[in-house]
């Protein structure tokens, strides 16, 4: 009894049965999704030896980047954990000019008398990747940076040692030493 009455509310309201039922075709075809490429190349940031370019300008200063984020996420340094990423450069990367199969690359002794002898320039970059850092008390960043750098003066001694630290694109402590001069350690825990 209801049927026919709404089929008859229908005509009277000038629509079809046409346009009141929802149309059962498919709209389009559904594209087939192309399969995932293999991966060809090595990721963007390593190079053609296999270090992490981000990490370091060459072999071992990528390694000793890497140890130090990795030693930074655990508290070694100042008893506090911080997530860091860091970049640390070298010079010079080899004892033969531009050749780091004498000195960055290298492996023992050749490596050893590189990091002892050789370099004389250190700049590590590093880069606060949460809140911690640029919130942490001034003294928790002073023996984070004093701890950060007796690493890198113990292994490369001979180096003038620079740490520039940002957090927020903002400068956020620093520290430096100059091989054989008289000024000293210094260190600034402060945040622009």
């Amino acid at each position: 009894m209801l049927l026919p009455l709404a089929v008859l509310a229908l005509l009277l309201s000038g629509c079809t049965l046409r346009q009141a039922l929802p149309d059962t075709r498919l709209v389009g075809v559904t594209p087939t999704p192309e399969p995932t490429a293999l991966a060809t190349e090595p990721p963007t940031n390593a190079g053609v030896n296999g270090y992490d370019l981000k990490a370091g300008n060459c072999v071992d200063a990528a390694a000793e980047a890497i140890e130090l984020i990795t030693n930074a996420g655990s508290g070694t340094y100042g008893g506090t954990s911080f997530t860091m990423d860091m970049r640390l450069t070298l010079d010079p990367i080899g004892v033969k000019p531009n050749d780091p199969r004498t000195g960055c690359a290298a492996t023992g002794k050749t490596l050893s008398f590189y990091r002892h002898q050789a370099v004389s320039t250190v700049q590590l970059k590093v880069y606060a990747l949460t809140n911690l850092w640029p919130n942490a008390q001034p003294v928790v960043r002073r023996q984070w940076l004093e701890d950060v750098l007796n690493v890198l003066i113990a292994r490369y001694p001979k180096a003038n040692v620079t740490i520039n630290t940002l957090a927020n694109n903002a400068p956020c402590g620093s520290a430096l030493i100059s091989f054989g001069s008289n000024v000293g350690r210094q260190i600034n825990d402060a945040c622009n």
